[in-house]
């Protein structure tokens, strides 16, 4: 999550202040949005599984672990996959979050004989989102310093 404010404003006018909230919006929405490509251009697209610590392998048709969403919320991005329902898996952990920062999730089915079974895996992470974010951070840095707003 990243947030920009205003910490220093002489001129107190409400006018003022919309615009600097209306250009603060903007450069939120446009790192959100840099976010999100980003994470989709590094999703490489073939089969088998990623290397741990390299960002997952996108070979399957399930959209929602490789499509990033965000959301400006006030004065930050919120940028991530989509929950994706847990219908029928009965997986104890979200399934982007598992990707994400790994970790350990328990799988709950049926055997053959109809009995319910447990299967604890452990999981190493596959990070997209804190990259990209890293890298669209940087590409805020530059589009804000450009335009003289930094110091």
């Amino acid at each position: 999550m990243i947030g920009l404010s205003v910490v220093n404003v002489k001129d107190n006018s409400r006018l003022l202040r919309a615009i600097i909230q209306a250009g603060i919006q903007r450069e939120l929405d446009q790192f959100g949005q840099d976010v999100a490509k980003i994470a989709a251009e590094d999703q490489p697209n073939r089969p088998g599984t990623s290397e741990p610590g390299q960002p997952p392998n996108v070979h399957s048709g399930a959209p929602n672990l490789e499509s990033v969403a965000y959301s400006v919320e006030g004065d930050a991005v919120v940028a991530g996959a989509p929950r994706v329902p847990n219908r029928g898996a009965n997986v104890s952990r979200p399934v982007p979050g598992l990707l994400e920062r790994g970790g350990r999730a328990a799988f709950r089915y049926r055997n053959k004989r109809g009995r319910k079974r447990t299967i604890i895996r452990r999981y190493r992470p596959r990070p997209v989102i804190v990259p990209a974010a890293m890298k669209a951070l940087r590409r805020l840095g530059d589009r804000i310093s450009s335009r003289g707003m930094l110091r």
